[in-house]
């Protein structure tokens, strides 16, 4: 819903009429690597209101990341957009490094309680973090050695038979 702001100019007797400026995020979703830096999200004006406006950037529940242990962001962050500029506000969380070997997470989110702007359509960022702690195995001679064959052809027919050995029932 888009609002629109009358604005009255008494002195020319003549009325203008004003939208609403629009706020987004500037993108729906940033990759970072999990190595104790900050990821820094930008939220973009449309136009300079004529009127200070605030926008609250709220996580929202559900990803698999957790606030606290993954990264950084305890409370809600509300950013101001001071009458007359276009200038963009941005909101820097940082992400947790950890020394365990894990799976990539992500947490979303979401621009809410908006006043004296409406939020556009871009209103919902997700943050993949990257996991960097991958652990890689050496080699050790007193492990199984397996080579993989894309085939293997037993007789002219294409068959093979394969069987257990058990010495138990032999």
């Amino acid at each position: 819903m888009k609002r629109i702001t009358l604005i009255a100019f008494s002195l020319l007797g003549t009325m203008a009429m004003a939208q609403t400026p629009v706020v987004e995020f500037d993108g729906s979703f940033a990759s970072v690597s999990e190595d104790g830096t900050a990821i820094e999200l930008t939220v973009n004006i449309s136009e300079a209101p004529m009127v200070e406006g605030t926008v609250d950037v709220v996580l929202v529940s559900g990803g698999t990341a957790l606030e606290g242990v993954h990264f950084d962001f305890a409370s809600d962050v509300t950013l101001t957009f001071p009458m007359g500029s276009t200038d963009s506000q941005s909101v820097s969380i940082p992400i947790t490094d950890n020394a365990e070997d894990g799976s990539d997470l992500f947490f979303v989110l979401e621009l809410d309680n908006d006043s004296n702007l409406d939020v556009g359509d871009q209103d919902v960022f997700s943050v993949y973090i990257l996991d960097d702690d991958t652990a890689i195995p050496t080699g050790d001679e007193s492990e199984l050695d397996v080579n993989y064959l894309t085939s293997y052809l037993v007789d002219g027919d294409g068959t093979a038979e394969i069987s257990a050995f058990d010495p138990g029932s032999q």
